[in-house]
């Protein structure tokens, strides 16, 4: 189910105490209260807490009841949609960055910047990615699709949204300079169990 509805006041258990151990197995279920004025001040708690998405006061209107569940039932929807398409960019991104980290290696030890840079034009013509990049060790930047960086140190990433890690591959969302959505990937450029430098994509 997408979306749990309870009552603030039951026999032995309140309705937040209900939605905090639902939340703790199922984190992405849509969690309302119903509630009167008398319970406001735990619901708000929780509420700001992100624990409870939103508190009905009752009595309640069937209508008004009604218009709350569709909005609960809008955001289930849209988290979902936003949990499939971000499972669609790390496959994709991470096709891009798997090829950058394995095939970097050695003219990364090399220091074969020509190379390196030939590995990010030939794979971000691929649809989706806004750029690439590999750094080293020190952070300098030895290829990028913006080649006038080249040369310089990798600046750090703005403040993220959300971070994820899954084996090798770190994604972080945020926002660019002009407002929109980015996911950066990135993953160690190893060899013979040393790691070199990092691959990005985003």
């Amino acid at each position: 189910f997408d979306i749990a509805l309870v009552d603030q006041r039951m026999p032995k258990i309140s309705g937040v105490e209900v939605l905090d151990r639902l939340r703790a197995k199922h984190p992405a279920i849509v969690r309302l209260v119903l509630s009167a004025h008398s319970d406001i001040d735990s619901i708000l708690q929780s509420v700001n807490r992100g624990e409870v998405y939103r508190y009905v006061l009752k009595p309640v209107s069937a209508a008004d009841l009604r218009a709350v569940v569709r909005q609960a039932v809008e955001r289930a929807i849209l988290a979902r949609q936003r949990d499939r398409l971000y499972a669609q960019t790390m496959r994709t991104g991470t096709v891009s960055l798997n090829y950058f980290a394995n095939d970097a290696a050695l003219p990364l030890l090399e220091d074969d910047t020509l190379r390196l840079n030939s590995l990010i034009k030939d794979s971000t013509s691929g649809e989706g990615l806004v750029y690439a990049t590999i750094v080293d060790r020190a952070g300098v930047i030895k290829a990028h699709t913006d080649t006038s960086r080249i040369g310089s140190t990798a600046p750090a990433l703005p403040a993220g949204e959300e971070s994820r890690t899954e084996g090798a591959t770190t994604s972080v969302t945020y926002r660019g300079p002009g407002g929109e959505h980015l996911m950066n990937l990135a993953r160690p450029v190893t060899y013979s169990g040393k790691t070199l430098g990092e691959a990005n994509v985003g």
